[in-house]
């Protein structure tokens, strides 16, 4: 998600809800990471901005302390691609629920 094109939320929100619909049998138990890019543009939303916009405001954590039986892991990562910053930590997170 591009965190400094605020025009685009909206679509973003649309596409991640299909993802996350829970009648969407395909995808209903792989784990989903996204990645708030260009966090060091100005204008950019915050975290805290981006998982409103998102209807975010529940994942399960970065910490990876252990969910429960048929939680589906979700988490946010704020990054800068051209920073080289947070998205490794996104990917690490992602690595450890695929399996």
């Amino acid at each position: 998600m591009d965190c400094a094109d605020r025009e685009r939320l909206a679509e973003a929100a649309t596409v991640l809800g299909e993802v996350l619909d829970p009648r969407n049998e395909k995808l209903k138990e792989t784990p989903v990471l996204v990645l708030g890019n260009k966090i060091d543009k100005a204008g950019a939303c915050t975290e805290d901005e981006l998982k409103a916009n998102l209807s975010l405001m529940h994942t399960t954590g970065k910490d990876d302390a252990g969910l429960a039986e048929g939680v589906r892991p979700l988490e946010i990562f704020m990054c800068t691609v051209t920073g080289q910053a947070g998205f490794k930590e996104g990917f690490d997170w992602l690595a450890t629920h695929i399996g």
